[in-house]
C-alpha cells in the first residue's frame, strides 16, 4: 500500500506494510564466495565459486513534524504510539526466545536490482533525534536464503598444480611415492 506522498524508493514494504515516513537503505551487497586454490610453491590461485553470502544492511526510518505520516502526531512519543507505527513495527520486531525467525519480504527497487528479498531482523536501534525535529530509527536486516547445494565436489587431477621447476617435480614424485605407499599398507 503506497501512500499518495511518495514516490517509489521513499519507502519500502515489509511482509506487506508499507514504511511510515521516509525509508533510506545503507550497506546492502551482494556478497560472492570463492574457494582460493592455490598450488605448493605458485604465486597466484584457481578461483572456484562456492555461492553467495548472505547480504546485510540496515533500513533507516526518518519521520519529523509537518512530514506525511506524522503530522498527526505532536510528538515521537505519539508517533511510536499510533496504530501506522505500531502496525509496522510489529512486522519486524524480535521473535521470542528459542524459536526461528520469521522471514519477511522486502520490497524496494534498489534491494530487487542485487536478488534480496526476505530478510530477518538483526538489530534495531532506539529513536535519535537526528534534527530540528527529525526523528530516525535503525534497523538492521539480513538477507534470508535456505541453503542450497553449490559445490560439485571436491578437487580432480585437472585441478591439481603442474610443478614448474626441478625442485617442484621432484617434490611431488616424492609425494606420489608417499601416498602409494601409504596406499598399499
Amino acid at each position: 500500500m503506497r501512500r499518495e506522498y511518495q514516490r517509489t524508493g521513499d519507502c519500502v514494504t515489509l511482509a506487506g506494510v508499507s514504511s511510515p515516513g521516509f525509508a533510506e537503505l545503507d550497506r546492502f551487497n551482494a556478497p560472492l564466495s570463492y574457494d582460493e586454490r592455490q598450488g605448493y610453491g605458485l604465486s597466484g590461485a584457481w578461483l572456484f565459486f562456492k555461492g553467495e553470502q548472505l547480504s546485510k544492511g540496515t533500513l533507516k526510518i526518518k519521520v519529523y513534524p509537518g512530514g506525511k505520516g506524522f503530522e498527526n502526531y505532536p510528538t515521537i512519543f505519539d508517533f511510536i504510539e499510533s496504530p501506522i507505527w505500531k502496525a509496522f513495527h510489529d512486522v519486524y520486531r524480535k521473535p521470542p526466545t528459542g524459536t526461528r525467525p520469521r522471514a519477511m519480504l522486502l520490497i524496494h527497487p534498489l534491494t530487487a536490482e542485487l536478488g534480496i528479498g526476505p530478510v530477518v531482523t538483526l538489530d534495531e536501534s532506539i529513536w535519535r533525534q537526528t534534527g530540528d525535529g527529525e526523528w530516525s530509527k535503525e534497523i538492521s536486516l539480513c538477507s534470508y536464503r535456505k541453503p542450497k547445494k553449490r559445490l560439485t565436489g571436491g578437487f580432480t587431477e585437472a585441478d591439481a598444480p603442474i610443478p614448474q621447476t626441478d625442485t617442484q617435480r621432484q617434490i611431488a614424485e616424492s609425494l606420489a611415492r608417499l601416498a602409494a605407499e601409504r596406499a598399499s599398507h
